[in-house]
């Protein structure tokens, strides 16, 4: 009909923001996922780019830990023992791995970093130990011939290390030059405890803040079995649940603990108040 138009058709086109939005939403999730990928962490530390590779096992543990298979676990402990700079950490993390996971997949190459380890910092009693264990449980492995190679060139001294024993420890309380200990009253005893406390210092490395008591022990774990000594605790005033290690007299004391932490792959900063803790254990 004459005078009547036919409605015309649009096309709808999305803002180009809109779409380019949608588009990084899409790249940040499929990044994220390959972040907590462990091939992705294996790769990132093969590539040489340590801590690239820390920032993506940390996301993985955060992410996927409490749902891995033993076998997931067991190769993302591996790659923090790795990962991780500091040897008494690495060591700890190798000596779990061992304990946990007994004839895995990764047992052999941690009885052999332990043994290295060990031997690199001097202490031959405790590399012959390990390579002992390595060369009579796994004699087919190619770490077991490294094993046997150290344990002959070392045998001597190994020998003089097993006679010698650990070097003595003299625990401070009893040491001679100490009073005798006797029991004091309960009063008496805290205020000795604040007193010691306040000579400890009011400095401390702090690992995180948590609502969740649950959350933060379970963090706390997982920090003592990378080798750190940490405690949970309240403080005057709040309700969070804090992870702490140490306690210094100056600020600049704490801080070579809280790079180890950091290289270790924790999040870790000094901060005050050590005095106002209160809870916790």
């Amino acid at each position: 009909m004459r005078g009547c138009t036919a409605p015309r058709l649009t096309r709808v086109r999305a803002p180009l923001g809109a779409l380019l939005a949608a588009l990084v939403g899409v790249g940040a999730s499929v990044d994220m996922a390959a972040a907590q990928d462990l091939d992705r962490v294996a790769q990132l530390g093969s590539d040489g780019r340590t801590a690239d590779a820390r920032d993506s096992l940390l996301a993985w543990w955060d992410a996927t830990w409490d749902d891995a298979s033993r076998s997931e676990r067991e190769r993302a402990l591996w790659l923090r023992g790795v990962l991780t700079l500091d040897p008494v950490a690495a060591s700890a993390t190798y000596r779990r791995l061992v304990v946990e996971y007994p004839a895995g997949a990764y047992s052999e190459p941690a009885l052999s970093r332990l043994g290295q380890l060990s031997a690199a910092v001097g202490d031959t009693l405790g590399a012959s130990r390990w390579f002992t264990v390595l060369e009579r449980d796994y004699p087919r492995s190619d770490e077991a011939v490294t094993a046997s190679v150290w344990l002959s060139d070392n045998a001597d001294a190994a020998a003089r290390a097993t006679v010698r024993g650990p070097d003595p420890v003299t625990p401070a309380e009893t040491s001679p030059r100490d009073p005798p200990q006797t029991a004091q009253p309960a009063d008496t005893a805290a205020a000795a405890d604040t007193a010691a406390a306040a000579e400890m210092g009011d400095w401390t490395v702090q690992l995180g803040a948590f609502s969740s008591e649950v959350s933060a022990r379970r963090i706390a774990d997982e920090v003592r079995a990378a080798g750190f000594d940490v405690r949970v605790i309240l403080v005057e005033g709040s309700d969070l649940w804090r992870i702490r290690s140490g306690r210094f007299v100056e600020d600049d004391d704490a801080r070579p603990l809280a790079a180890r932490m950091v290289e270790a792959g924790f999040q870790a900063a000094v901060v005050p108040g050590a005095n106002d803790e209160v809870g916790g254990g």
